[in-house]
């Protein structure tokens, strides 16, 4: 963990001073670093404990990534939509209400998806929010 915070430290810097210092530069060098973290813990557990991914693991990855990219999807058109001055021109009222309205989209669309899709996790979370109901 410490090497990802290390390496997502250092492409930070690099990124903003060689890039140009835009928020998504910082999003990318975060997203390296994580999938260096995951793949380098992976490595290390499965060293140390003989641990391998097995085929129910990667369908529930694969239907994540789904969701994901589907939700990716639902931001870009709301972007695409909206245009860009709202995300860039400061803090409104307006431009609060546009984000949440894009943030509430890609939610539910992600959530339905997985629902949809029998994600373990979702199912957990709605079997338990219903026992808590009766």
């Amino acid at each position: 963990a410490l090497a990802a915070v290390v390496l997502d430290i250092t492409l930070s810097l690099v990124f903003v001073f060689a890039a140009g210092g835009e928020a998504v530069h910082l999003a990318w060098a975060n997203t390296i670093a994580f999938a260096f973290g995951c793949i380098l813990q992976y490595v290390i557990i499965r060293k140390s404990t003989g641990f391998m991914i097995d085929r129910q693991t990667l369908v529930t990855m694969a239907k994540g990534l789904i969701g994901t990219a589907a939700g990716a999807l639902v931001i870009l058109g709301f972007y695409r939509l909206l245009g860009t001055g709202w995300w860039t021109d400061g803090s409104s009222w307006e431009s609060l209400w546009k984000l949440a309205v894009t943030a509430f989209a890609a939610i539910f669309v992600i959530l339905g998806l997985y629902s949809w899709m029998n994600v373990e996790a979702v199912s957990i979370i709605l079997k338990r929010r219903t026992s808590t109901d009766d």
